[in-house]
């Protein structure tokens, strides 16, 4: 009678434990391909993530995303004021500032979707995915807010900007802009990273993705 009591209890709490992960997921309507707006390639609605813990780092990749999208956007902007300007030969460094734009927005893209997508599943695998993806995004962010060569405007472009007459001015005012931006990235990126690594310690983990 003790084995079978035992085996019935272990029984009711293991029902119990898959029974609430799975009302978890279905509260996730993934066949609603509702992301990104206009394309809809994918489910992501961080309003389906119910607790805090699981909310926090999808929120702030999300908000992460669309400031990278603005400074590559701002970088396009930047190197175009600079190539009107009267820079020479700065029109390839316009066509590489816009040509970065889809690289470093589709990593974005990805890492939004699995940071999101491992929260709500509360999948192991998913969650190293997207903090692998938030590793490269951070290294990034360090190179962007530093390097000065080609399209980068980070902090070392204040030795090329000081050295034009044309634009210079602005220039140097763009390199603060810039530099201080993908630093702000950086810091940003970095408490989400956290958030996620503590996600991924935190709950039970499942498999697949």
């Amino acid at each position: 009678k003790s084995v079978r009591m035992s085996e019935l209890v272990a029984t009711a709490v293991t029902s119990q434990v898959q029974g609430t992960i799975t009302q978890q997921t279905n509260e996730v309507n993934w066949e609603n391909y509702n992301y990104p707006p206009l394309f809809h390639l994918v489910h992501l609605d961080i309003s389906e993530l119910k607790k805090p813990f699981q909310r926090l780092p999808s929120l702030f990749i999300h908000i992460l995303f669309f400031l990278t999208l603005g400074g590559l956007a701002f970088n396009i902007l930047s190197n175009f004021i600079v190539m009107v300007g009267g820079v020479s030969g700065h029109w390839q460094f316009f066509i590489f500032s816009i040509l970065n734009l889809p690289l470093l927005g589709i990593l974005g893209f990805i890492t939004d979707y699995l940071t999101f997508r491992g929260a709500a599943n509360l999948c192991s695998t998913t969650l190293i995915k997207a903090l692998i993806c938030q590793g490269v995004q951070l290294v990034l962010f360090l190179l962007y807010s530093l390097l000065g060569v080609l399209f980068w405007e980070g902090w070392t472009n204040f030795i090329r900007a000081r050295k034009m007459s044309t634009m210079g001015i602005y220039w140097q005012i763009a390199t603060v802009i810039e530099g201080l931006f993908w630093l702000g990235c950086l810091i940003f990126g970095i408490v989400s990273f956290l958030l996620t690594l503590r996600l991924k310690i935190r709950p039970p983990a499942k498999t697949g993705i």
